[in-house]
């Protein structure tokens, strides 16, 4: 067996080798499949490291394929250091699993990287611009393998979804709205002349990567829908944006943030409810979304994630590295 260089003339060996790798593997991966036009739009940035892509091949077959790249396009980058080595995905013809082929790619990238200077490659969901899944789904081969591998899997996420058809706000969230009314606690559609109000208070709160998407999505072409929470003519709140595709009647949403001071008094658990009922009005059947799964990551929104109707579809690995 030969492990080398990917070259334009395997891109379709490679991503059929994929396909086949992902449907075999079930558990989920079987909705990861890709097509040629995936990569080689990938093979076109600057994060490219032709080193970082190889094929293991034997008798002019190719058996494997692994491809890491330096992350030097993100507005997002908060790595402990600057152009991280990252891991896009990894995979194996399911009649060569068992065989060490996978240990042998991810060596050979590792020590690619490592001659660039890297001193760790990792995988974080939320930090990539660009990745083949989602991660490894917790308790599979995918998952085993990468701990074999000698990778430390740092935090998991989970995958919920609610049956928006068959949502009715509680009474006691209505009980609850209305109380807050009382003590001046507003909830209302963004309006556009409340627009820096909100980007003032993500400024202040939710700096970074949030802010920059609720300044994208609150005005322009690309604007939706935003809750806001507000008290004293200040924003105290928000969630959004909200969308609907309508073909498949699925509804997004961006979490909900509320000011430190305000926490505690049911205001979160209000927003996601009337958030719930916002994608119905609008059409929405259903919504998937991720929340944490770790000990580290904030419990009190799982439970009222749960407690409105979600249904866990699955958990994997968001974030996992090795030190080189």
């Amino acid at each position: 067996m030969n492990i080398r260089q990917f070259c334009p003339e395997d891109l379709e060996e490679v991503v059929e080798l994929w396909n086949k790798a992902v449907e075999a593997q079930q558990s989920g991966y079987e909705k990861h499949k890709i097509n040629s036009k995936i990569l080689k739009d990938f093979l076109q940035t600057q994060n490219y490291l032709p080193s970082g892509v190889l094929v293991a091949e034997e008798k002019k077959k190719i058996l494997g394929f692994v491809l890491v790249y330096i992350q030097k396009t993100s507005d997002r980058n908060t790595a402990r250091e600057e152009h991280p080595a990252r891991l896009a995905g990894i995979a194996v013809r399911p009649d060569c699993w068992q065989k060490d082929i996978g240990h042998k790619l991810l060596e050979s990238v590792e020590k690619a990287v490592k001659n660039e200077g890297k001193t760790e490659i990792s995988f974080h969901i939320n930090r990539q611009p660009f990745r083949l899944s989602p991660g490894p789904y917790l308790d599979t081969g995918p998952h085993r393998f990468f701990i074999s591998c000698g990778y430390i899997l740092h935090s998991h996420a989970m995958r919920l979804r609610n049956n928006l058809e068959a949502f009715t706000l509680p009474d006691y969230i209505k009980n609850r709205r209305r109380n807050l009314n009382k003590e001046g606690i507003n909830f209302k559609l963004l309006e556009p002349s409340e627009r820096e109000n909100l980007l003032r208070f993500m400024a202040k709160y939710f700096s970074g990567g949030w802010y920059k998407a609720i300044k994208r999505t609150s005005a322009g072409e690309n604007k939706a829908d935003i809750l806001i929470v507000t008290a004293d003519r200040k924003v105290i709140g928000f969630m959004g944006p909200f969308r609907v595709n309508n073909k498949t009647k699925r509804g997004s949403f961006g979490s909900p943030g509320i000011s430190p001071e305000y926490r505690g008094r049911g205001i979160g658990k209000t927003l996601i409810y009337m958030g719930f009922n916002h994608l119905k009005e609008n059409g929405a059947a259903f919504t998937e979304y991720r929340t944490g799964y770790s000990r580290a990551d904030t419990s009190a929104s799982r439970a009222i994630y749960f407690d409105s109707g979600a249904r866990l579809v699955e958990i994997f690995c968001k974030y996992f590295y090795k030190k080189l």
